[in-house]
Parts: structure tokens; C-alpha cells; sequence
């Protein structure tokens, strides 16, 4: 696994992954909702106007030189699958309980060390589809 300490160098932990995993873990609300849909960049075949899911970026992240961790910004774009921001913000709030909070989570790509909402919540349109998304910015620790 990634993060391990080998000869006095931390390993860079895979962040986007580690989020990736996290988020489609099986029984979660968010899953329930969008399954694989949960990607990024968009997974191809998924047509964020006919299905729920969530597409997500890395915005920044640093790293500090004593520690295996990243702390990064990601960005989510939630689709709720019909031309209402109801449905956007019903997949929003399934991204919030999944994520915000939550410490210490480990999955197969590493840790999940803590998340917590930055900007939660904002209104949006895809601009190439012009379809109703919800936007979010999260503050996450990796390891």
C-alpha cells in the first residue's frame, strides 16, 4: 500500500483514489443513489442527464515533507439525473453524509484521514450539457 515508509521516503498516496474508493463503498446512501457513477473524470457510457453520480477533481493539494500525508481540495459536481436542482442536491446531501467528518477511514488505496466541507452546496449548470448540478468543495487529508 501506498504511504509506506521506505528507506526515510513516505510514498505519495494516491488521493484521487483514495476518495474514489471511499465513496463507492457498497450501503452507503451515495451509493445507493449513483453506484459507479461516482468518478473522476466522468466514467465513459454515463450520461450525467439520465443517471445520478458525482464527477470530482483534484483542485490543489500539498503535502508535508515528516509526514505520508496530503491535504487537498476537491471540487464535486453532483447530477441528479432530470433537469430539477432538487434532485442535484438530493445527490449533494448523500455526498455530504458520506464525506463530511469522517476520520480515520481505510480503504484498499490508503487512508482517509479527514474530511470536512468547505463550500457546500451551490447551484450550478453543466457547461457543455446545461443540466442542473450542484457543486461542492471538500478539504481532505490522505494517507
Amino acid at each position: 500500500m501506498e504511504g509506506n515508509f521506505w528507506e526515510g521516503v513516505w510514498e505519495m498516496t494516491d488521493s484521487v483514489s483514495v476518495i474514489s474508493d471511499w465513496l463507492q463503498t457498497s450501503g452507503t446512501g451515495l451509493y445507493t443513489l449513483c453506484g459507479k457513477r461516482i468518478t473522476s473524470p466522468i466514467a465513459s457510457g454515463w450520461d450525467p442527464g439520465s443517471q445520478k453520480g458525482v464527477i470530482f477533481h483534484l483542485a490543489a493539494e500539498t503535502s508535508a515533507a515528516a509526514a505520508p500525508q496530503q491535504t487537498t481540495q476537491f471540487v464535486f459536481k453532483c447530477y441528479g439525473a432530470t433537469n430539477s436542482y432538487a434532485d442535484a442536491r438530493t445527490v449533494y446531501r448523500a455526498l455530504h453524509d458520506a464525506l463530511h467528518g469522517k476520520k480515520n477511514k481505510t480503504v484498499s488505496s490508503g487512508i482517509l484521514v479527514e474530511a470536512l466541507l468547505a463550500v457546500g452546496g451551490q447551484n450550478s449548470a453543466d457547461p457543455k450539457t446545461g443540466w442542473p448540478v450542484v457543486l461542492a468543495t471538500f478539504g481532505i487529508r490522505t494517507e
